[in-house]
């Protein structure tokens, strides 16, 4: 009897080394297609894809959906601006089912909810106005205009309009939600040390946000 119990354990371990193996393989592949999906459609130069909540390959099957899915998208140009970084974290992403099983193809037919967050630094600032920004922090922004320090103020205007101006003189303004995980979106800022934040939440998430990730 003792035998016949080492037997099945050993059973039950294999299988479920097989299972892990295969869901790893299987979220690491999905990894890599949505991955490249957002680059293509974003002009990213690198981009990451994590699908979470194993086991991942069962969602996949069973449900249809996978719980969250995170991607994060490095030097994003946007008019004339790079994004230092932009990180979106999706929820209750629903799978194509029939396309999974028959064509072995990994479609994305909606997503529940999502909360997306872009980084621009000062450097970045900087190279798209042709002189120094400086973010000591506190919400503060300062440039230089012939050698003397002047205040610079920050803003979203229309929901993804990036915009900076001194008190007289406009300097930029840069339209974020040409980024495709941005878009349709009411974005909030904060002016940190060394760098601008605009994030915001999407419930529902906009169609191009579905778009950049589907098949």
């Amino acid at each position: 009897m003792s035998r016949l119990l080492g037997r099945l354990v050993l059973v039950v371990v294999l299988l479920g080394g097989l299972l892990i193996a295969g869901d790893t393989v299987a979220t690491h592949l999905a990894d890599q297609a949505l991955a490249h999906r957002a680059e293509q459609a974003t002009g990213a130069a690198r981009a990451t894809v994590s699908l979470e909540g194993f086991p991942v390959l069962g969602h996949l099957l069973v449900q249809g959906e996978v719980p969250e899915v995170r991607a994060t998208l490095e030097d994003v140009p946007v008019h004339g601006l790079t994004l230092e970084q932009v990180t979106v974290q999706l929820h209750d992403v629903r799978i194509g089912r029939r396309q999974l099983l028959e064509d072995h193809r990994l479609s994305i037919e909606a997503i529940g909810s999502a909360d997306a967050r872009a980084v621009v630094t000062q450097d970045e600032l900087s190279a798209a106005l042709g002189h120094p920004v400086e973010l000591p922090g506190r919400g503060v922004v300062e440039t230089d205009v012939l050698g003397v320090p002047v205040a610079v103020q920050v803003a979203i205007e229309d929901g993804d309009q990036l915009v900076l101006q001194t008190a007289v003189l406009p300097l930029l303004r840069v339209d974020l939600g040409i980024d495709p995980f941005l878009s349709a979106c009411q974005l909030g800022l904060s002016v940190q040390v060394g760098q601008v934040v605009a994030t915001c939440a999407m419930d529902p998430v906009p169609a191009g946000v579905v778009a950049a990730l589907a098949s």
